[in-house]
């Protein structure tokens, strides 16, 4: 019978086998996180080296072809710079005669076909004959021929005869700038300063029934308070020139007694006109109608002012011409004007 020896050795030796196979087991056990530990790190290299070749990517990938226009130019201008024209007959220190460039409006050689800052091609000298070097809205042949200086705009808003019309005025009205006898119709600066009415100082006050349908009218002047009675049709209002033309009934929204908004009534009317003609007018009784209406004229180029009220048969004086009112636009404050002495017709805008 075998004796079993004690201890650790003893042990081991007995057990060798399967310790060296659990350490085996360990070693693989490690190795198989180690080699896991390590795909995964490989992995989340690839993905970030993946994500560092996307970083690099253009946001453009097609970029379009760089405009060199604006170099060119630029070089063009270093090549070609600005130079005071040599000449004799010029005093120290004064410049060339330029002109502005029509596209970008820069000051180059009068003669430059081309403009050294944006490379527009000018127009040659005398192509048009109402080519206006300066802007100022009169041409340069008509300038010279009145010696105005077509290179300075600022000559248009100068009077060269001192009758209140400017040069630019001048030109369009087509008068001679050195005379003063020569200037542009002042009626061509009227304007309307104000439309209004007059109100009609007769009121319809009352209507009451005479013998059989016939009816008479009581109307009032409001000027002086008196009260005319037994008014018909075809009488005169007082002293005035306005005959009574018809009478009838009207439907109005008008404010009713023991009512909160206003409601439909049938009220009475007189139509008026004068004797020579013109406006007819409604008086609906109990109200003040609008009579004739009233327009103030102003001359803007010296601020005088012309009130005229619209009668029949009634002119205005203005510049030594008498004109009448033939038409009245309330929604634009316009009027068309008539001058006596030739028929012609003339629209005076609002002011």
């Amino acid at each position: 019978m075998a004796i079993k020896k004690k201890g650790l050795l003893p042990s081991l030796q007995r057990h060798y086998d399967k310790i060296i196979a659990v350490l085996v087991l360990a070693g693989l056990l490690v190795s198989l996180v180690y080699v896991s530990q390590s795909t995964r790190k490989v992995q989340e290299d690839y993905e970030r080296f993946d994500q560092a070749l996307s970083d690099l990517s253009p946001a453009v990938p097609e970029a379009s072809a760089v405009d060199t226009k604006l170099f060119e130019a630029a070089q063009l201008a270093l090549a070609n710079p600005f130079q005071m024209q040599t000449a004799t007959n010029l005093t120290f220190l004064v410049p060339e005669e330029r002109v502005w460039c029509v596209e970008c409006r820069n000051p180059i050689k009068i003669n430059a076909e081309v403009c050294p800052f944006c490379s527009s091609k000018q127009p040659a000298e005398g192509v048009s004959a109402d080519w206006d070097s300066d802007g100022d809205g009169m041409p340069d042949e008509w300038e010279k021929k009145y010696g105005l200086n077509p290179l300075d705009p600022s000559d248009a808003h100068h009077d060269l005869d001192g009758d209140g019309f400017t040069n630019l005025e001048e030109y369009l009205a087509g008068t001679d700038p050195r005379d003063p006898k020569s200037h542009p119709p002042r009626i061509d600066f009227l304007r309307v300063d104000k439309i209004g009415t007059e109100k009609f100082p007769y009121v319809l006050q009352a209507v009451t029934r005479a013998l059989g349908d016939e009816f008479r009218y009581q109307i009032n002047h409001r000027p002086s308070g008196q009260t005319l009675f037994n008014i018909k049709i075809g009488d005169k209002l007082g002293t005035s020139d306005y005959v009574v033309k018809e009478a009838g009934t009207n439907k109005y929204m008008r404010k009713v007694e023991g009512y909160t908004e206003e409601r439909e009534v049938e009220v009475p009317i007189l139509k008026v006109q004068r004797e020579s003609g013109g406006r007819v007018l409604t008086l609906a009784q109990g109200t003040v109608a609008d009579g004739d209406y009233t327009i103030t004229f102003i001359c803007t180029k010296d601020n005088p002012t012309v009130d005229y009220i619209g009668r029949p048969d009634t002119t205005f004086t203005f510049d030594g011409e008498n004109y009448e009112v033939i038409k009245i636009d309330n929604t634009g404050q316009s009027v068309v004007i008539r001058r006596v002495s030739d028929r012609q017709e003339i629209v005076v805008p609002r002011r």
